[in-house]
């Protein structure tokens, strides 16, 4: 009987680590988060009125500020970073090296945004100084498109471009971590 246990034990299937609501949960949990951090940062009476029955809701401002908040993660972006011309660019994911040669129209990194290219990249080097492009994939809700980018950043192992390196990488050269 203990010994039937135990092979029961072994042969069940384990239940997954990461349930497939997890991301939903995680997009939730930062919102409520970021929620929270904001509101530390105001006093109860900035950001509530009482109605006259003694219940509380939040003012008209605030309201209007929470829906624009949370719209932009309906109107989020996966897009990919390609080289725009030939050349070396730096390389996060390179074996023994830093660098990696890419040829014009392959890709350097995917990502995603809720601030549309100007909002992710406004100020930053990367784009003109690498001759990268940055091309919009997919334009949806945030939930897609980080399954997207997750489906382009395992899949790129098999693109064309790196099938013929002698080196071949198993992730795009600037995304190190799954995002």
């Amino acid at each position: 009987m203990i010994l039937t246990e135990e092979i029961k034990k072994i042969t069940e299937p384990k239940k997954p680590f990461l349930k497939p609501n997890f991301w939903k949960w995680l997009i939730f949990a930062l919102i409520l988060a970021l929620l929270t951090v904001v509101m530390i940062k105001e006093s109860f009476e900035e950001v509530t009125i009482q109605k006259s029955d003694g219940t509380y809701q939040l003012k008209a401002n605030k309201i209007k500020q929470l829906q624009k908040d949370t719209a932009k993660f309906s109107q989020a972006e996966q897009y990919v970073l390609i080289a725009e011309e030939k050349g070396w660019y730096p390389c996060a994911t390179c074996v023994n090296t830093d660098s990696i040669y890419l040829f014009e129209g392959e890709v350097w990194k995917y990502g995603v945004t809720i601030n549309g290219e100007k909002g992710r990249y406004n100020g930053v080097d990367n784009l003109t100084s690498k001759k990268l492009l940055y091309v919009t994939e997919f334009r949806g809700s945030i939930e897609i498109c980080l399954k997207l980018e997750r489906i382009q950043i395992a899949t790129y192992p098999l693109l064309p471009e790196n099938l013929k390196r002698i080196v071949k990488l198993g992730r795009p050269p600037f995304n190190p971590i799954n995002s």
